[in-house]
C-alpha cells in the first residue's frame, strides 16, 4: 500500500507546483508596490535629465527623465490637451499632458520606461535652436506620492543658448479677472512657436528666447486643449526686438476677449425710475467708445421727443449715485458735530485695535505677491440713460442706439420698444393727532394689583393727626 500512496502524493504536489507558476510570474512581472518595509510617502526623486540641462551643440532623439523609483503611467492632476507639440486633445499617452516642449515641435511621443521617461518628437529636434523642457506638477509613484513642483530642461542644438524673456499678463477682459492657465504663445517671423501656460492668477514667462520681435498671444483656454479655438477668447500684442532685452523680460498685458463679427444690440430696456433707463446689450460694449447722446434717441408714441441729458455705464453710474449718498451723509454727520465725533473716536479705537492685531499676525503674508490688476476698466453690457422729464406711466416708448461698437469695433444700429408700468398709488396723508384730548391712561404692567376708583362724592380721607412731624435738632 505505502509504495502506492507516495507516487500519487508526489503527482499531486507536481501539479499544485506546476498550477501557481503562473501567478508568480504574473506577480513578478506586475509593476505594483512590494509588502513589507516602511512606507514610503515621498515623491519621486529625478535624477538626471538627458541631455544636461544647460549643454550646447547637442542634438539628440530624446531627452529622458530618470528617477530613483518606478513611477506612474497616470499622473496626478495633470491638464487633459496635449503635448507642447501639437497642442491638441486626445487620447494618447496619459504622461503626455504633464510635459510642455518650446518651440512646437509637432506631434510628441512621451514613452514611460518605468524609471524614465523619454520625450521624443516625431519629426526631431531643429537645429540652431534652444529647447525649454518643462515637466509640470502632477507626476507620481506606485504609492501615489505626486511631485508638487515643475521641473525645467533647456539644451540648444546650436553653439550658444538663447537667454531672453517675454513675461507679462493675460486678463479674461470680460470677466474682469485674471485668466488662470491661459495659453501664451511668442511667434516669431519664421512662424516658430515658442509657447508657455501661464499661473493661476494669469501671469507668464516665456525664456530662451532669440532677440527678435515676437506677436504674443493669449487664449483664455476654457476646455483645457492647449489649442486657440474659434470661440474662445484671446488677445495679442507685438514686442519689438528691442524690448527683448538680454537677462530682462519684456512685459505684457493682454486682454483676451471673444471676436465677434457684428456689432451689439439692444435686448432690453427697464426704467429705473420715471427719470432713468437701464439699456442692456446682448454682447459687451467697446470701452474706449465715447458714449455721445447724438447716438441715443427716446420717442413716445406721438413721435415726440424725450430729451436724454446723460449717458454713462452701469458702473460710472452705480458709482455716481454712491458718492452722492455718501455726501448727503457727510452733511447729515457735520449737523451733529457730538454724534460725528463720537463716531470718529470710535472707529479710530477700533482702527488701533485691528492694526496692532495685523501686527501681531504671521509675517509670511506680507511676503505675497498680490494678484494682477487690470488697468483698462471691464468691458459692460449695460448703460444708464438719464432723461430730462419724467416718463409717463403706462405708456408706450422706443428707443434707438446708433453705431455702438463691440469690443472687435463692429459697429451696430438697434432698437427696442418698452412700456413703463403704472403709477404707484398715492398715499393717503397721515391723520394729525387732537390735541384737545387728554391723553389715555398708562396701562399698568402684568401682575400688578388693580387700581380700585373711589366712587364720585366720597370724602376725602381725614389726616393722621397722630403723626408728629420731625423735630430739628
Amino acid at each position: 500500500m505505502t509504495p502506492r500512496v507516495q507516487p500519487s502524493r508526489a503527482r499531486r504536489a507536481l501539479l499544485g507546483l506546476v498550477t501557481l507558476l503562473p501567478i508568480v510570474g504574473a506577480a513578478c512581472a506586475s509593476p505594483g508596490v512590494p509588502p513589507g518595509g516602511p512606507e514610503d510617502r515621498s515623491p519621486p526623486k529625478l535624477l538626471r535629465i538627458s541631455p544636461d540641462t544647460g549643454a550646447t551643440g547637442t542634438r539628440p532623439k530624446e531627452v529622458v527623465f530618470t528617477f530613483d523609483e518606478v513611477v506612474s503611467e497616470t499622473p496626478r492632476g495633470a491638464g487633459v490637451g496635449g503635448s507642447g507639440g501639437a497642442g491638441t486633445a486626445g487620447a494618447g499617452d496619459p504622461l503626455e499632458p504633464l510635459f510642455i516642449v518650446s518651440p512646437r515641435v509637432g506631434s510628441v511621443e512621451v514613452d514611460w520606461r518605468r524609471e524614465r521617461i523619454a520625450i521624443r518628437p516625431r519629426r526631431g529636434f531643429r537645429d540652431s535652436t534652444t529647447y525649454t523642457i518643462t515637466m509640470l506638477p502632477g507626476l507620481a509613484d506606485l504609492r501615489d506620492n505626486v511631485r508638487d513642483s515643475a521641473t525645467v530642461a533647456v539644451f540648444s542644438t546650436g553653439p550658444a543658448r538663447a537667454r531672453n524673456r517675454i513675461g507679462g499678463v493675460v486678463f479674461d477682459w470680460v470677466n474682469g479677472k485674471p485668466a488662470a492657465r491661459a495659453i501664451v504663445e511668442a511667434i516669431a517671423a519664421d512662424s516658430t512657436v515658442y509657447y508657455t501656460i501661464a499661473d493661476s492668477v494669469g501671469r507668464f514667462t516665456i525664456t530662451n528666447l532669440p532677440i527678435a520681435t515676437f506677436l504674443v498671444k493669449g487664449v483664455v483656454d476654457v476646455n483645457a486643449n492647449r489649442a486657440a479655438d474659434p470661440r474662445e477668447a484671446f488677445d495679442t500684442v507685438r514686442v519689438a526686438s528691442n524690448l527683448v532685452a538680454r537677462n530682462d523680460t519684456a512685459a505684457a498685458e493682454l486682454y483676451a476677449f471673444v471676436r465677434d463679427t457684428i456689432g451689439p444690440r439692444i435686448v432690453t430696456v427697464a426704467p429705473r425710475d420715471s427719470l432713468s433707463l437701464r439699456v442692456t446689450f446682448d454682447r459687451p460694449l467697446l470701452p474706449s467708445q465715447p458714449l455721445q447722446l447724438a447716438s441715443f434717441t427716446l420717442q413716445a408714441a406721438d413721435s415726440s421727443v424725450v430729451p436724454i441729458t446723460a449717458v454713462n455705464t452701469s458702473a460710472a453710474f452705480d458709482s455716481l449715485v454712491a458718492r452722492r449718498a455718501r455726501a448727503t451723509a457727510d452733511s447729515a454727520a457735520r449737523a451733529r458735530p457730538d454724534t460725528a465725533a463720537q463716531a470718529r473716536a470710535r472707529r479710530d479705537s477700533v482702527a488701533r485695535v485691528d492694526s496692532i492685531a495685523r501686527a501681531a499676525r504671521d509675517t509670511s503674508a506680507r511676503r505675497r505677491i498680490p494678484p494682477p490688476v487690470m488697468r483698462q476698466p471691464t468691458p459692460t453690457t449695460e448703460l444708464v440713460l438719464t432723461l430730462q422729464a419724467p416718463l409717463r406711466p403706462q405708456a408706450a416708448y422706443r428707443l434707438t442706439a446708433r453705431q455702438v461698437q463691440s469690443l472687435s469695433g463692429r459697429p451696430r444700429t438697434s432698437d427696442r420698444t418698452f412700456n413703463t408700468p403704472k403709477a404707484e398709488p398715492a398715499r393717503p396723508p397721515a391723520t394729525p393727532a387732537d390735541s384737545a384730548r387728554p391723553p389715555a391712561a398708562a396701562t399698568p404692567p402684568a401682575g400688578a394689583p388693580p387700581v380700585r376708583t373711589p366712587p364720585a362724592g366720597t370724602p376725602p380721607a381725614p389726616r393722621d393727626t397722630t403723626r408728629r412731624p420731625p423735630t430739628r435738632s
